[in-house]
């Protein structure tokens, strides 16, 4: 399953390390992850004060519909081996664990990654690239890619045949009231279905709520989570921040993805 990003050989835990027949050794960090990119890849990824701004709001559980619908989905696919590529702080992957799965978890970031892994030890988490993912040919049962990069070919490589992949990215009019505040004219979200050389559309949900952000922290932590946040007028992002609370519509839209015939 797990390959050295190395030299390609399977690697194998072994204590608290990961080796490889060529003798090529990752050590698993002490906050529980491991890092296994090479030289010329560096970590990047959010920062320690965007991932405790996000885990702060989705564990307010003001996303929580998702993250049910998406545990749904899943469920009724029944994978066995689920690979979650751009796990962030790992709200989401928690929601993917099950009896008789394993689940593994890639970012590049490692401060997403201490957060990740500390939610549960059935998560095995990993610093690497989605573009590059250290895992053997046709492996996953299950690929996950929420609100992060779509790697086409690698998922296509690392995805059996009879497999899936789960894209969730934001809905036409997700936090539209939000934009409202902050933009003199807004413009919705593009969200039509991606069409892949390498993958077929099979399913398409639309999962949306309105919700009413309480307090200045959470707001502000909303907002870093969005885009919004470094391209905003300045008069836009005080409107903003002088709320005390906010009511807008979240919307989600939810890809199921199978291996293309063509």
């Amino acid at each position: 399953m797990l390959v050295c990003p190395k030299c390609g050989k399977r690697l194998v835990r072994e204590g608290q390390s990961y080796r490889c027949e060529r003798g090529h050794c990752y050590d698993v960090a002490r906050q529980g992850y491991t890092n296994l990119l090479i030289r010329k890849q560096k970590e990047s990824g959010d920062n320690a004060g965007m991932v405790k701004a996000r885990s702060s709001f989705l564990e307010a559980g003001y996303y929580a519909c998702l993250r049910e619908a998406l545990k749904q989905i899943i469920d009724a696919l029944s994978p066995a081996c689920i690979v979650d590529a751009g796990c962030g702080e790992g709200y989401y992957t928690s929601a993917l664990i099950g009896e008789g799965r394993t689940v593994y978890a890639f970012d590049l970031s490692k401060h997403a990654l201490m957060k990740c892994a500390r939610r549960s030890n059935d998560l095995h988490c990993f610093a690497a690239s989605c573009f590059a993912l250290p895992l053997s040919d046709h492996c996953a049962d299950l690929i996950t890619s929420l609100f992060a990069p779509f790697a086409q070919e690698e998922f296509a490589r690392v995805l059996r045949a009879g497999g899936h992949v789960l894209k969730v990215e934001p809905g036409r009019r997700h936090l539209y009231e939000l934009k409202e505040l902050l933009y003199d004219r807004v413009i919705e979200n593009e969200a039509e279905a991606v069409r892949y050389p390498s993958f077929a559309l099979e399913k398409e949900w639309l999962i949306e709520d309105v919700i009413e952000v309480r307090g200045a922290e959470h707001i502000e932590a909303l907002f870093q989570m969005t885009p919004y946040y470094y391209r905003s007028p300045r008069e836009g992002a005080r409107r903003l921040r002088a709320c005390a609370s906010l009511r807008t519509t979240i919307q989600f839209h939810v890809e199921l993805y199978g291996r293309s015939c063509g």
